[in-house]
């Protein structure tokens, strides 16, 4: 019997109680206008990220500063220990994330389209553990259960109060948040190393890949004339239909380009196999090309390793043969991750709501093109930082999970 048990067993005996958010705390829809006004007063502004992604929110480093009108200001107050939640997104799974303000701060920092939640029974619960609370997948299954829209889902401040959540006694509360913060600690360091060495690897990056114009043996060359062949995928629109029931292939948008890998998960499109061989009448993809993506987040690359048979790309990824006898995929690569390429790419770059770089355009890049064992010297260089960046992306992934783990095994009294 571990510690949480002996503590259940002496202080709750007959068993862990639940009760409805809205019995300990209230739910408050609180925001400003995106507007700066002269003669107002402005504000920082926190936003969907900002409580998404920290658990603790840094006001030192707002999103935005904006106007706050005499009117907002009453409805607006933050108070130590109150918890931000996301009441909307387009997927029910990004809904009711929570970020709670540990340190007193001014009142003037507000929220936009974030619902703040106000304990007012901090002798029964704590802010800490609330926080904990929303990320459980019992309070998912709820919002998931109790979220309404059709394009973007959203929970009301009702519907918000009636999620059951477990109420143990204080000292409980507290024991889990000691054991899981331990967990949390270890992974931001892994998370602060790996920073570090992102910043390290862009810096060697830049400096290994920049050519002296005067040095002989560097030519300076158009991208096209060390690509063989530069294609793209097709949008659904009359060629196909996505996530169709028999759909079991993979349609690879630019969101799974990772660099030198393709990544598939659960949020990946599917297509049949007939679209699969449809695409690939235009896209012609083999191993050892690299796929750029030229339209919206433009410049994420990945390599093809094995011949693709349940997958294809979308129009707007771009499929690069290249010449293997004066270049190397993984420097192109690693190239087109420079500053001095993505400059390139961007002046070229059309469009308002959504850029593109067109294939011609593309080609006539210049790059630089050192002798082919320079080529893999370079690489050689930075696939040993490369390969160290992505150890502690899975120590931290691991780390993640282990936490998630521990998590819902600390809040499950059974």
């Amino acid at each position: 019997m571990n510690k949480i048990d002996e503590m259940i067993r002496e202080l709750c005996p007959e068993g862990v109680k639940r009760v409805k958010l809205g019995e300990v705390g209230s739910f408050e829809n609180i925001g400003v206008d995106k507007k700066v006004v002269e003669g107002e007063e402005l504000v920082r502004l926190l936003n969907y990220v900002d409580v998404y992604h920290n658990k603790y929110i840094d006001i030192d480093t707002p999103n935005m500063i904006v106007s706050a009108p005499e009117r907002k200001k009453r409805d607006c107050t933050v108070e130590k220990g109150d918890i931000f939640i996301t009441p909307t997104s387009e997927t029910r799974d990004d809904i009711g994330h929570a970020s709670v303000v540990l340190e007193t701060i001014p009142n003037t920092v507000y929220s936009y389209h974030i619902m703040r939640y106000r304990l007012y029974k901090q002798d029964m619960i704590t802010s800490l553990y609330i926080n904990i609370i929303f990320d459980s997948i019992d309070v998912k299954k709820q919002i998931m259960q109790k979220s309404q829209g059709l394009t973007r889902f959203g929970l009301s401040k009702d519907k918000f109060a009636s999620i059951e959540i477990p109420l143990p006694p204080l000292a409980i509360q507290q024991e889990i948040v000691s054991i899981l913060d331990s967990f949390s600690s270890l992974q931001s360091k892994l998370e602060e190393e790996l920073a570090v060495r992102q910043k390290q690897m862009e810096f060697y990056r830049e400096k290994l890949l920049t050519f002296d114009k005067d040095d002989n043996s560097v030519k300076w060359v158009k991208l096209g004339e060390v690509t063989t062949h530069l294609r793209t995928g097709l949008n659904p629109r009359t060629h196909f239909v996505l996530n169709t029931n028999d759909a079991d292939c993979y349609y690879i948008t630019v969101r799974e380009l990772a660099g030198f890998t393709i990544c598939f998960d659960d949020k990946t499109d599917k297509i049949n196999i007939d679209a699969v061989i449809r695409i690939n009448e235009r896209s012609k993809l083999k191993i050892n090309d690299i796929l750029f993506s030229g339209t919206g987040t433009i410049g994420r690359t990945a390599l093809i390793t094995t011949q693709p048979k349940n997958w294809n790309i979308k129009e707007g990824v771009y499929a690069l043969t290249v010449n293997d006898k004066i270049i190397n995929s993984r420097f192109l690569i690693y190239y087109f991750h420079t500053s001095f390429f993505m400059d390139c790419v961007d002046k070229k770059a059309g469009g308002s709501t959504v850029r593109s770089i067109p294939m011609a355009e593309m080609k006539e890049i210049i790059i630089p093109l050192p002798p082919l064992p320079i080529q893999q010297e370079i690489v050689s260089v930075l696939d040993t930082m490369s390969l160290l960046i992505d150890k502690l992306r899975q120590e931290i992934e691991q780390r993640r999970k282990q936490y998630e783990y521990y998590r819902e095994k600390l809040l499950s009294f059974d």
